[in-house]
């Protein structure tokens, strides 16, 4: 496993992104499950170049052109977690909130949700919306990535910060995001409703 992890593909990043960047690569490698739960963002798993170009590059400190394609090449090797045999499965539950905001222009923007309806027709992939009529939801700040171990004991959270990604990894921490990632998912529509779901906002767009 040390060797493996030494060896890991993010290594050829490391002279040229955060750390954190890196942690995360490895921590999605590793897994044998991802469930996630955005609020404003689309998953950098499931996000096209053009968002994650976008958001890169549209930042407060957007880094230089050189760095900005250093991430985006990063985040593209990320996702081929999704496309390996077997795939990680991955379970995303997604506001509405992040389906309308335009991180790149409408045309980009519009690219984005289809591929997110794209993504959710794979067998791996379960991806369910949360509608802004829902009533009583009350986790509006509420992000995270929660990666499964062999045993729930070895279980990995992964949150934003404005410093960098926290990783969490003691027992109480993680009880406690297994109860949060099951009650954002009480106010979520099923994979089926979701998906018309979003091809209706793409429609509108």
């Amino acid at each position: 496993m040390a060797g493996e992890r030494a060896g890991g593909w993010w290594e050829e990043f490391r002279t040229v992104l955060p750390q954190g960047f890196l942690d995360l690569a490895e921590l999605e490698h590793h897994a044998e499950g991802l469930r996630a739960v955005e609020i404003t963002q689309i998953p950098g798993l499931l996000q096209t170049e053009d968002h994650a170009r976008a958001l890169f590059g549209n930042a407060v400190s957007a880094p230089p052109q050189e760095q900005i394609d250093a991430r985006v090449e990063f985040r593209k090797r990320r996702q081929q977690v999704l496309d390996r045999c077997p795939p990680v499965p991955f379970e995303v539950v997604l506001h509405e909130a992040a389906l309308r905001i335009r991180v790149a222009g409408r045309g980009a923007a519009r690219a984005q949700l289809w591929a997110l309806i794209e993504a959710s027709e794979r067998e791996s992939v379960s991806l369910r919306v949360v509608p802004f009529e829902v009533d009583g939801f009350t986790h509006a700040d509420y992000s995270m990535l929660y990666a499964d171990g062999p045993v729930e004991q070895l279980d990995t959270v992964h949150l934003d910060a404005v410093h960098g990604g926290v990783l969490l990894t003691e027992v109480p921490e993680l009880e406690q995001h297994r109860e949060l990632y099951r009650r954002v998912g009480e106010h979520a529509l099923g994979p089926a409703d979701s998906r018309s779901f979003i091809r209706k906002v793409a429609q509108e767009m």
